[in-house]
């Protein structure tokens, strides 16, 4: 079986929502598409996930963020979130412990803090 790469892209609209859509590859550089679509049904098909912008708010020791409330909905049932966190670095967004951006999926992790994680981040392309 070969080894396949994913990428991430993640939309934040002006306008309050989150388009995601992922994509597999063939090599480590994202350069060789492999030719079997991870999710057969186009992103703009599904129902966005929103969020709202809850303002600046004072994170970690002498880190200041903002606050962000998200609400997912699945087969035309919402379930918000609580509030999270995230700051923005140069061209890399960080969230907080509990709100997880992956290539293949993005959620919450119940049992984590509410602290910026730093080991994991979008980046601007």
């Amino acid at each position: 079986m070969p080894q396949l790469w994913a990428k991430g892209e993640y939309e934040f609209t002006s306008f309050g929502t989150i388009y995601f859509e992922s994509k597999a590859y063939y090599d480590a550089d994202c350069t060789l598409p492999h030719t079997t679509v991870v999710d057969p049904v186009p992103v703009h098909l599904y129902e966005p996930v929103t969020y709202q912008d809850l303002g600046e708010k004072m994170l970690q020791v002498g880190i200041t963020g903002r606050g962000i409330f998200i609400e997912m909905t699945f087969d035309g049932e919402r379930y918000p979130a609580d509030a999270f966190f995230f700051t923005i670095n140069q061209d890399s967004l960080y969230f907080s412990e509990v709100l997880v951006f992956e290539a293949l999926r993005f959620g919450t992790e119940m049992y984590s803090s509410m602290d910026i994680d730093f080991e994991t981040c979008l980046t601007r392309s």
